[in-house]
């Protein structure tokens, strides 16, 4: 009969093949020499043999040349409610790097924990490492081991580990099952502090997504599970392990779904507005057929309304503070201009009815709607480089309102050309473009609501009269 230990004796070769094998679970941005975020973050977890809590591990290195800026790493999806950890310093003012850790309600300036009321959380480490300079640039083509130094390389990694002992898993949003537990990061380069106090005030990250300024990746939780009670070692330049920059299968998809609600139902507004409504509407006006101004402002009420609900979005993502960017800047004036244009809309209306020509009213009202609608594009192109989207996802954007924008003017030009061919003697254009047929401009302008609204003469100050009313009178007159 074979004995256990034998057994074990033969086994044991292959656990220790599976252990040599095992790689830590890490995620790695090496950016810095292009002027971005670099930093890596390694993850482990153990079972508390003795509490048989579940203890989580962290180690972190962040690339620095100077005392200026931060980079942060948080738990969870988003800022609310998300457990950050914030490395900032001097690398060469003799003292170690400064690990803060912070959390927050909402989109304000996080607020530093505690550690004393946290006793299961240790800072394990905190030291800057000074790094060879001729070790980091790109090498060169034709001497491959003859390295280029960049202008301005990291001259020190910030190699920071954190042990959190029966890790509150909930209250910092992590799920040890979940096979895309979110993280979030921001990064700022440029400010100075006046002092590296844990809760020192931190300036705004940058406001471009991905790796300008901030992001997410994903992290396969399984895989932490090990052997050791410390925090993993990162492999510097070794690839990515269990983690990945989308989320993975369908609860990862549920995952980024829920992630940002607001960020995402504001692009989704803007994007229907300014991509379908705006430029239907536009098309809808000059269609010679049906009832094209019925259609026209029932469209762009709607474009027009989903456009103010974007905007409000919008400034509760921001906490209601004034815009600070080329974006919101943009996003703001539209939102305003929209509402004169609704006044403007309506004063061309009523004032044609009644003198049957364009005014500076109507000229107006059109050439701030195309103004609108093209800030509107641009606007929607600069919140997809904002929140992150590759580059081919924004190429496909910009390809399609390039052909929108060329597709919306030639059907605007043809509409033209086709109105000066129809333009009787003593007509304008304004009169050609409207539907011709049967129906005449009271046909043409009607919005379904009551014809007595408009259905009134107006007279000037010699008693003569025009609207509808007139209008009609003179027909009869000539019949």
């Amino acid at each position: 009969m074979r004995s256990p230990l034998s057994a074990a004796t033969l086994l044991s070769p292959l656990f220790a093949l599976r252990s040599a094998l095992a790689e830590p679970v890490q995620y790695c941005r090496p950016g810095f020499n292009q002027g971005e975020a670099d930093f890596c973050i390694g993850i482990s977890r153990t079972v508390n043999a003795s509490t048989k809590a579940t203890d989580v591990f962290f180690s972190m290195t962040v690339s620095r040349s100077s005392a200026h800026g931060w980079t942060a790493i948080g738990t969870g999806a988003e800022m609310a409610g998300s457990t950050m950890f914030i490395v900032y310093g001097d690398p060469i003012s003799g003292s170690d790097p400064v690990l803060s850790i912070r959390t927050i309600d909402g989109h304000h300036q996080p607020k530093a924990l505690d550690l004393s009321t946290l006793p299961g959380l240790r800072v394990v480490r905190s030291k800057w490492q000074k790094l060879p300079v001729a070790a980091l640039g790109p090498r060169h083509e034709d001497e491959p081991n003859y390295p280029i130094v960049p202008t301005s390389p990291a001259s020190h990694i910030a190699d920071i580990a954190l042990a959190c002992y029966g890790c509150p898993l909930q209250a910092w949003k992590l799920d040890i099952n979940s096979k895309s537990q979110p993280f979030i990061w921001a990064w700022n380069d440029r400010q100075e502090f006046d002092s590296y106090s844990v809760d020192a005030h931190l300036a705004m990250h940058r406001h471009h997504a991905g790796s300008g300024g901030f992001g997410s990746f994903y992290v396969d939780m399984p895989q932490t599970l090990s052997d050791s009670p410390e925090p993993p070692a990162i492999r510097q330049g070794a690839a990515n392990f269990g983690t990945s920059d989308p989320p993975t299968g369908f609860s990862g998809f549920l995952i980024s779904l829920r992630a940002r609600p607001l960020p995402k139902a504001h692009g989704f507004l803007m994007g229907v507005a300014f991509i379908v409504l705006f430029p239907l509407g536009v098309v809808l006006m000059r269609t010679p057929s049906g009832n094209p101004f019925k259609r026209h402002w029932m469209v762009q009420a709607a474009a027009t309304g989903l456009t103010w609900l974007g905007a409000v979005a919008g400034a509760v993502m921001t906490g209601g503070r004034a815009p600070r960017t080329f974006h919101q800047w943009i996003g703001a004036m539209i939102a305003l201009t929209l509402g004169a244009q609704v006044v403007l809309g309506w004063r061309h209306h009523m004032v044609f009815l009644r003198v049957r020509h364009r005014t500076w009213v109507s000229h107006a009202h059109i050439w701030i709607g195309r103004a609108v609608l093209g800030a509107g594009w641009v606007n929607v192109l600069t919140g997809l480089v904002m929140s992150g989207y590759g580059s081919f996802g924004i190429a496909v954007i910009g390809g399609l309102v390039v052909v929108e924008a060329v597709g919306v003017g030639l059907w605007v030009w043809v509409a033209q050309q086709r109105a000066k061919g129809k333009t009787a003697p003593g007509q304008t254009e304004a009169h050609a473009l409207m539907a011709t047929g049967s129906e005449g401009t009271e046909d043409y302008f009607a919005i379904d609501m009551s014809d007595d609204e408009f259905d009134t003469d107006v007279e000037d100050d010699k008693g003569r009269r025009s609207g509808p009313k007139r209008s009609v009178e003179l027909r009869e007159r000539k019949a």
